[in-house]
């Protein structure tokens, strides 16, 4: 009784699974088309990655500027690089890097600088071609306070 229990048991498991395997079409394309918010998010999304494991400090910001390039340079490999996720990326860099004061690599370095008005004016540029403006960004990203984030990116 209990070998012909577990015949049945598996005859019922196997049962359910062949049928579902021949619904499914193995040559289908699978789609996952991005949206402006979800590129402009994973560009956010890999700039805090580089801002928790290299903390721009008035001492030492190139490696943060290393894992931001780096961070470029895997999303071109993958083809993966939008100018939606680029335009994330630089205005989550503006909107942290732009905060001066004690420790702060903002106008303490000249080349820090340099770096910061380069990432503003690609934003900017991206921003134009996207037809966006700062506060939707920052509302896409769901800041919390959008007025820095906002004030960051139009700043010249």
């Amino acid at each position: 009784m209990r070998n012909l229990m577990r015949s049945v048991a598996l005859v019922v498991v196997f049962g359910i699974y062949g049928m579902n395997a021949g619904a499914v079409d193995l040559d289908a394309p699978v789609s996952k088309t991005p949206t402006v918010r979800s590129e402009l998010k994973r560009g956010n999304d890999a700039e805090f990655e580089c801002l928790l494991h290299h903390v721009p400090t008035r001492i030492d910001w190139r490696s943060y500027v290393t894992c931001i390039d780096e961070a470029i340079h895997n999303a071109t490999q993958e083809r993966r690089l939008s100018d939606p996720f680029l335009a994330g990326m630089y205005f989550a860099i503006v909107s942290h890097l732009d905060i001066h004061g004690p420790g702060s690599p903002a106008g303490n370095d000249p080349r820090f600088d340099q770096h910061l008005s380069l990432y503003r004016a690609e934003l900017r540029k991206l921003l134009r071609e996207l037809h966006l403006a700062p506060l939707q960004v920052c509302q896409a990203l769901e800041y919390i306070k959008c007025d820095h984030s906002v004030e960051a990116a139009t700043h010249p």
